[in-house]
């Protein structure tokens, strides 16, 4: 269990103690029976009234005594302190999401959206920069959600919209104002019930727009005019009263437009675009009505007074237009003919405009082309509705399966433009999350902070005979500045090797080593670098991609095992082909060639295989996933699959949830004791007492490997009630001699504030570590580590030091450390005595 320092402190001073003792009595033992002089001249040593005999004879007795009554009660099993070792401290990060920014009267940026980084800095999903690009680390603003609006009065106070529910740890929902030094006003709470999408200040008033359906206390549906001042109060005439929501909203002298997903304003019909007063009760203009056919995400004026809208639509103002277009103001509000009549790539969408102030619109979203120009996720048109061919950012996004794009975009003093979003790469240097442009569209190196959002570790592997430890998960970002794609390559020290530089471009679930140093990568990723690899790759030891091997399933790859020669791979996911055969989310490779399938191995299982373990003096494979069928046969969520592909028509053990992780004959099995052989099964299911014995089983079940796959008997214990484990494992005998097991996931803790991500077990069924991370934080996979275990590889001499692990997962503190995702931990071990001294 987990020792306080103090605790651990104590349990040495016990061992020193006990040490002490032992050595004093073995001391007094050998000299009473003349293996001791003790003298300084070389003579005898007497006892004053007490001849040597008696005096031997008297220590002896005692001696004997002490041994008694320290061997006559019972010793404790060994126990354990975790310590957290200090490598590897690497921060793994994502590209964040920047969704708006404003620039105060000073010249400094504030960034609102979704991220938890700055570079090596917390800032949740708030931040400001200087004007030198540097972030402003005094101030001190922050929201426990979503931003997705920012706007700011004459005097810089900053109004924040969004999905949050605190802003500086305050009640705030959705909606918040900070004074200049990002302090919040204490009075000013309009308090809306649902998110926020768009702000604009105008004078002494606020417009909001959102999904709300109450604001300051009264109804109001999806948009709103409350006070900057005071509380907030509601302008109790203004009230449009669209009938769902509103993301943009634009004021030109006395008229407001509107843009978002409703279909009524003020009971009239209105699809997505609405021109309403700004006087009074915000009367709706009855001549207005361009129409959209799909959601307007953004409005802007251009510099002429025209109305630039962007969304997902097809057709507006009577013209077919894709994602942008431009209407006149006034009328009926009809597309403008000529303005870009090429349009963009089809099903892209149009998220931010803004007028640079030369006549021309910047455009952001998620495209590839606009105009007929290959032009991805950013792009400059000139008045006439053409494309700026000159100014070309070219944002991506290198991940796959992501809302890729560019939500954000302010124009700069002298031509410069910030934009955030959604991405990785501008103008094929790294930017994540946000960027500044020169006037050419060229990248401006002093804006280089990488805006991210926490990245996690899905999956580890070790290598014996290297060293190297392989990571992979779902992170793009090192430190704030190394770029390492959900893959990346400790050393034999648990450093970060820079040098290894394999990657994906999207989440890698599992990973295998073989023999020669190859290392198996499976996930939900399409490729490495430029090269075609769809959920499953292999690179040699140097990170280099295998160029002929590609078996090339068609989706998913989630769980993976090597068989016993490493002349096969067996895989589970979702896919439904592999190598082009028909293989229904579990299927059998081959290690050489090409990777196809080398036989009709085909168990065909009805969903998703999340977990599988291969039985080496069989070959028998275990797989738990979300499968009710298995080969044909009804399997619920685990099954047993013979070397040639049959599903064991009698192993049928029966759970009721989704299985993550499974172990073949740990040591011994997981959680208490269990029959030799057994089975450990990991996941999110709960059996309820009666069901698999005369205990509830949580998220973790040891089964018998043969026959009917009945719950094993001797399983004493589980985790509590509303456990998920997601890893298995156990020390094997060559790394360490004393016998450990351990399960991981997210185990409730007995504080409520924080769980429990990792328990280790002794061979006796007690727990003698519990590793706790924050709350709704988790661990996804352990391994044994030989960082303080070095095997001879000649003798099989096994260390005797204290064993490490390495842990992954999606965490921010583990036992009272900050480590983000990655963290390794030394078991140190203390052997103590039941006695008074305890």
């Amino acid at each position: 269990m987990r020792s306080s320092k103090r605790g651990r402190m104590s349990a040495r001073l016990i061992h020193s103690a006990h040490s002490a003792i032992m050595a004093l009595i073995c001391a007094m033992l050998h000299w009473s029976m003349g293996g001791l002089t003790m003298s300084d001249d070389r003579r005898s040593f007497r006892v004053r009234g007490l001849c040597r005999s008696r005096w031997r004879s008297i220590l002896c007795c005692h001696a004997l005594i002490l041994l008694g009554a320290l061997f006559s009660a019972p010793m404790h099993a060994q126990q354990y302190a975790a310590v957290v070792l200090p490598v590897p401290d690497v921060r793994l990060s994502l590209a964040g999401d920047v969704k708006a920014v404003v620039r105060q009267s000073d010249g400094k940026l504030v960034l609102g959206g979704s991220f938890d980084l700055v570079g090596l800095e917390h800032r949740q999903n708030l931040a400001r920069f200087n004007t030198d690009g540097s972030l402003d680390v005094s101030w001190p603003a922050l929201a426990n959600g979503t931003v997705n609006a920012l706007a700011l009065d004459a005097g810089d106070h900053l109004y924040v919209g969004g999905a949050f529910t605190e802003v500086n740890g305050i009640g705030r929902n959705a909606l918040a104002k900070l004074g200049p030094d990002g302090m919040l006003d204490a009075d000013w709470n309009p308090a809306p019930n649902s998110i926020v999408n768009a702000l604009l200040v105008s004078g002494s008033q606020l417009y909001v727009g959102g999904a709300f359906g109450n604001i300051a206390g009264s109804a109001r549906t999806g948009v709103a005019r409350v006070s900057v001042s005071g509380m907030g109060q509601l302008d109790a005439t203004w009230n449009p009263a669209p009938n769902n929501s509103v993301l943009a909203i634009v004021e030109a002298g006395s008229n407001v437009y509107l843009g978002g997903s409703f279909s009524q304003v003020s009971g009239t019909a209105r699809l997505r675009l609405a021109k309403v007063s700004a006087l009074g009760a915000g009367l709706l203009d009855a001549n207005w009505n361009p129409s959209a056919d799909a959601i307007v995400n953004t409005l802007a004026l251009d510099g002429s007074g025209s109305l630039v809208v962007g969304g997902v639509f097809f057709n507006i103002g009577g013209l077919p237009r894709n994602c942008i277009a431009k209407l006149d103001p006034a009328g009926t509000g009809a597309a403008n003919a000529s303005w870009i009549p090429a349009s963009a790539s089809f099903g892209c969408s149009v998220r931010a405009l803004a007028a640079d102030g030369n006549g021309a619109i910047i455009a952001g979203g998620s495209f590839s082309t606009m105009g007929g120009l290959s032009r991805n996720n950013l792009v400059r048109l000139l008045d006439s509705g053409t494309v700026d061919s000159g100014w070309n950012p070219d944002v991506q996004m290198q991940r796959y399966l992501t809302l890729v794009g560019v939500h954000a975009v302010l124009p700069l003093a002298g031509g410069a433009v910030q934009v955030g979003g959604n991405f990785d790469t501008v103008a094929g240097n790294a930017r994540f999350g946000s960027a500044r442009l020169m006037p050419d569209g060229s990248l401006d190196a002093s804006f280089s902070a990488a805006i991210d959002r926490l990245g996690d570790v899905r999956t580890l592997a070790f290598d014996p005979i290297s060293g190297h430890t392989y990571v992979g998960g779902s992170f793009e970002l090192v430190n704030g500045s190394q770029v390492h794609r959900n893959l990346l390559r400790l050393a034999n020290d648990l450093s970060l090797d820079g040098g290894w530089t394999a990657n994906v471009n999207g989440p890698v679930s599992a990973l295998k080593v073989d023999q020669t140093q190859r290392v198996y990568a499976a996930g939900a990723f399409t490729r490495s670098d430029l090269v075609v690899r769809n959920y499953l790759a292999r690179f040699d030891a140097s990170g280099v991609l295998d160029a002929t091997w590609n078996p090339n399933p068609n989706f998913f790859v989630e769980a993976m095992a090597l068989s016993v020669d490493e002349s096969n791979l067996y895989l589970g996911g979702a896919f439904t082909q592999i190598g082009g055969q028909s293989r229904n989310r579990l299927a059998r490779v081959a290690t050489a060639g090409t990777g196809s399938p080398p036989d009709s191995w085909n168990p065909n299982a009805n969903s998703s295989v999340l977990a599988m373990a291969l039985r080496p003096s069989d070959g028998a494979v275990y797989v738990g996933g979300a499968f009710s069928v298995l080969g044909g046969l009804a399997r619920s969520f685990v099954g047993k699959i013979g070397n040639d592909g049959t599903v064991d028509a009698s192993w049928a053990p029966n759970l009721n949830n989704f299985v993550e992780a499974i172990d073949v004959d740990p040591r011994p099995p997981l959680v208490k004791r269990g029959s030799a052989g057994s089975i450990g099964v990991g996941g999110d299911f709960d059996l309820a007492a009666g069901v698999a014995g005369a205990l509830a089983r949580n998220g973790l079940v040891n089964l018998l490997p043969n026959g009917t796959g009945a719950f094993d008997s001797l399983q004493d214990a589980s985790p509590p009630t509303g456990s998920r484990v997601q890893g298995l494992g156990a020390f094997a005998p060559e790394v360490y001699p004393e016998t450990l097991n351990w399960i991981c996931g997210t185990f409730p803790a007995s504080n409520g504030s924080s769980e429990i991500g990792l328990q280790v077990f002794n061979a006796g069924g007690q727990v003698v570590i519990e590793l706790p991370v924050a709350l709704d934080e988790g661990i996804s996979d352990v391994i044994a580590h030989y960082y303080f275990n070095r095997i001879s590889q000649q003798s099989n001499q096994v260390s005797t030091g204290s064993p490490a692990i390495l842990v992954g997962g999606s965490f921010t503190l583990i036992n009272g450390q900050a480590r983000k995702g990655l963290a390794a931990v030394q078991l140190l071990a203390n052997q103590l005595f039941a006695n008074s001294f305890e």
